[in-house]
């Protein structure tokens, strides 16, 4: 607003001195149960779309076996993935906008070791991988971005399948939970 014209001055540092922050509400992790649970729910009836199912697994198991974030997974393509030396080179995220971006911080470019049924399930997607000019390996099946409510009306299938319904907060389980 100032730079703009709209305001004389910017009161937001006011207001956080004078209200203080909030607590952010605990983020409720899965338990190891859960998490089998999820890891099963992804070959279960829900699932019987061959490319779902790939896409699927692969993402959660780069979660949940790698520690990957959603950007980072959308953002992974082939040529950052070395299957000889069992590594995976994280350089970009994506952002909502399908904007490819480079890490936060120094602390986000990292080379993960990448566990047998990652490689397993990288492969099994492989056939699915719809061309995208920027090489990216995670795109919807028209080529689109996986970003947003689209990914979501594909998690929360697997949350439902895994029995985990809404948390105490009535909402659903985050991807990065």
């Amino acid at each position: 607003g100032v730079r703009r014209g709209y305001a004389a001055r910017n009161v937001v540092g006011d207001a956080i001195r004078e209200l203080g922050t909030t607590k952010a509400d605990s983020i409720e992790t899965f338990s190891r149960d859960e998490m089998k649970r999820v890891l099963l729910a992804i070959e279960g009836p829900a699932f019987r779309i061959k490319r779902t199912r790939a896409l699927m697994r692969a993402m959660i198991y780069l979660a949940a076996l790698c520690g990957m974030r959603k950007g980072e997974i959308l953002a992974l393509r082939w040529n950052s993935i070395d299957f000889d030396r069992g590594l995976i080179m994280v350089r970009h995220g994506i952002d909502a906008f399908d904007n490819l971006k480079g890490p936060k911080t120094a602390a986000g470019v990292r080379d993960l070791p990448m566990p047998p049924p990652v490689v397993e399930a990288l492969e099994a997607f492989r056939p699915f991988v719809v061309e995208d000019t920027r090489g990216l390996i995670f795109r919807a099946r028209t080529g689109g971005s996986m970003c947003g409510s689209d990914f979501y009306k594909l998690w929360q299938p697997v949350l439902l399948e895994a029995d985990i319904g809404p948390s105490k907060h009535n909402e659903w389980r985050h991807f990065h939970a």
